[in-house]
């Protein structure tokens, strides 16, 4: 179980190396959810209060939430699938496998990677958002922290699973690519979700992504969370990780 850990710490160490050489995919994983707030923020009604929310405007509860969701899919679907099997393309992925370096180990150190950027740009948005247009933060902070810890571990499983199929580093960004952009329309990120025909809000709703945009807007509202996100989130874990641990290649 030592072993297990020391490898899994090494690596974790030596993909952070990797990645810091990479500031271009860093900003656009942590900056470009900010830039996209901050543009939000110029749309009609944007910084109105809404009628009966105790001050809340629909910057808080709908467009913060939807950033964060898009800074989650930057992340999860182009930023690290496309350091991880750049990695490979290397080859130190086949030098790893040669040792007692264990499979779920670098799964494991990539998520913990995955999941410091996506706290950076959780961060990031609180923060650009907070300072440019006083951005309300979360009425019900327990809750925000942990719909925004299944967001991490639901996206970052998709990222596995990308990775972990995906031959080169472009094939793994035509994939991202491909999954991006139904993702933000269903999550209401292109089209906000109240405009939307009831049959795709319910599609909507039964993707990661749009459950996770569910749930992020319940919390910055401070209503109760609603169940049916969470089992989303739950059953794309357990259905995505064993995938990505039984098919990831290391060359």
């Amino acid at each position: 179980m030592n072993r297990v850990v020391l490898a899994t710490g090494r690596m974790t160490r030596m993909e952070l190396r990797l990645l810091r050489r990479d500031w271009a995919l860093l900003f656009f994983g942590i900056g470009f959810p900010v830039v996209l707030l901050l543009l939000f923020a110029n749309l009609p009604d944007m910084t109105d209060p809404i009628p009966g929310s105790d001050g809340l405007r629909a910057f808080d509860v709908v467009m913060a939430p939807i950033a964060l969701s898009i800074a989650l899919l930057i992340i999860s679907l182009q930023l690290m699938p496309q350091q991880i099997v750049t990695v490979r393309e290397k080859g130190i992925l086949r030098r790893l496998s040669t040792t007692p370096a264990p499979r779920v180990g670098l799964l494991v150190a990539n998520f913990a990677i995955g999941a410091l950027i996506s706290v950076l740009a959780v961060v990031a948005v609180l923060a650009g958002g907070s300072l440019v247009h006083g951005l309300a933060l979360p009425r019900s902070l327990p809750a925000f922290l942990l719909v925004y810890l299944c967001a991490m571990i639901t996206t970052l499983s998709i990222t596995m699973l990308i990775a972990g199929i995906s031959r080169t580093a472009n094939i793994a960004n035509g994939i991202g690519s491909i999954l991006l952009v139904p993702m933000m329309f269903l999550s209401g990120a292109m089209v906000p979700r109240e405009d939307l025909p009831e049959l795709v809000r319910r599609i909507g709703d039964l993707t990661p992504v749009g459950a996770v945009t569910r749930a992020l807007r319940a919390s910055w509202a401070g209503e109760a969370l609603p169940l049916q996100p969470f089992l989303v989130m739950g059953v794309t874990v357990l259905l995505v990780w064993p995938i990505a641990i039984r098919f990831f290649r290391w060359e």
